[in-house]
């Protein structure tokens, strides 16, 4: 497996960049459901798939995941999850400005390094949600959420299968 297997091809049209903004967010939204279901069926962790979403795709396709759309992926989140209005929004608007940018600058990578970079990406993130909703008055927590890492982490494969996937059917071949 080489690392051109898992990238998210050509940037599209600038006439269908619109239309192109749509898949990232939607996925995301898809992901929030996804990420507060456990809040009805209560389970140990859920792993944070905004952040899984937005990560992928402002590292694969930066054009169609811009700071300001992330922003509002994390203000929905920060909704739905009754967490520090602000925090995941920051962050998420911050994971998208920056991953492009820092992550790109190392040389080409395999999948595997990849991924094992996506762990370091998703700890920092999480020690500075917790540090951030701390901050703005929730309880700190007895320890890093090392089940919600692992969870997250572990999807990094699929999540970036399945939008490279989508993506080629619902924007290159429209």
């Amino acid at each position: 497996m080489n690392g051109t297997e898992l990238d998210l091809g050509e940037a599209p049209p600038r006439a269908g960049a619109g239309r192109a903004l749509l898949l990232p967010g939607a996925m995301a939204l898809v992901g929030l459901v996804l990420m507060a279901a456990p809040m009805l069926a209560p389970l140990p962790f859920a792993p944070h798939c905004t952040l899984l979403i937005v990560g992928v795709w402002a590292y694969y396709q930066p054009r169609l995941m811009p700071p300001a759309l992330a922003l509002g992926i994390g203000v929905a989140t920060d909704l739905v999850t009754a967490g520090v209005l602000g925090v995941e929004a920051s962050l998420l608007a911050l994971t998208a400005l920056l991953l492009p940018r820092g992550v790109r600058r190392i040389a080409p990578r395999s999948p595997l390094e990849d991924w094992a970079l996506a762990g370091g990406i998703i700890a920092l993130y999480l020690a500075t949600r917790t540090e951030l909703a701390v901050l703005g008055g929730l309880a700190r927590p007895t320890a890093m959420p090392w089940p919600q890492w692992l969870a997250t982490w572990a999807l990094v494969p699929a999540v970036t299968r399945t939008s490279a996937w989508l993506y080629g059917k619902l924007i290159l071949r429209a």
